[in-house]
C-alpha cells in the first residue's frame, strides 16, 4: 500500500516514505518516550487518528501501555497520526487500537510499532532498553491476544493451565469472554 486518502480529502504518501518527519528525535538523556493520544470515536470500526507526543518519564505522564499480538507482518491497515499523516500499521494493532478507545474522551497510550520510530535503529535499540520502564511507568497494561473469534488468545492460556495443573473455571472463561 502507498497511498491513502486523509479526512479531508487529500492523498498522503504511507511508511516509509513519511516515517521519519512524523516522529520528533527523543533524548535518551531525559529518559524520553512517545505516547499515542487516541482520539475518540463512537463507532468501532471508525479510522484511527491521533498525535504522538513527547514525554519523559521522570515527568510521570499517565498513559495506558498495550502489549499485544503484532501478528501478520504483512496484514495491513492505515491509521493517521498529527493531523492526518497516514501510516500503516498491522490490522492487530489496528484491532486493539480499536478495542482500547474511548467514546468521548482521548485515550494516552503507549504501543512500541507506532510511539518507536521502528526505521531509526537507534532510537529502536533505545527504547527497546528502557521497554521495562515504560510498562512499569504505566497506570495500567492492556494485553490485546485478538478477537475471541481468532481463538489466537486460546493457545498461550492453555500452555499456562497445562503447564500448572490449574484447569480453566467457569469463572476465568467468563472473564476471558468479557476481555475479549
Amino acid at each position: 500500500m502507498d497511498l491513502a486518502q486523509n479526512r479531508d480529502g487529500t492523498v498522503q504518501k504511507l511508511w516509509p516514505l513519511d516515517r521519519g518527519s512524523i516522529w520528533k528525535p527523543l533524548d535518551k538523556e531525559k529518559r524520553e518516550i512517545r505516547i499515542l493520544l487516541l482520539q475518540p470515536s463512537e463507532e468501532e470500526d471508525d479510522a484511527l487518528y491521533a498525535d504522538l507526543e513527547v514525554v519523559s518519564l521522570d515527568s510521570k505522564p499517565e498513559y495506558k501501555a498495550i502489549s499485544y499480538v503484532w501478528g501478520d507482518a504483512s496484514d495491513t491497515t492505515v491509521m493517521f497520526l498529527n493531523g492526518g499523516r497516514a501510516i500503516e500499521i498491522t490490522r492487530s494493532l489496528a484491532t486493539a487500537l480499536r478495542r482500547f478507545r474511548d467514546s468521548k474522551v482521548f485515550v494516552a497510550l503507549w504501543a512500541d510499532a507506532v510511539c518507536i520510530n521502528q526505521a531509526d535503529l537507534q532510537e529502536r535499540a533505545d527504547q527497546v532498553r528502557i521497554m521495562g520502564k515504560i510498562f512499569a511507568a504505566a497506570v495500567q497494561v492492556n494485553v490485546w491476544l485478538g478477537r475471541l473469534s481468532d481463538r489466537g488468545w486460546y493457545e498461550p492460556f492453555h500452555n499456562f493451565y497445562k503447564a500448572t495443573d490449574m484447569p480453566p473455571t467457569e469463572e476465568i472463561l467468563q472473564r476471558l469472554e468479557f476481555f475479549f
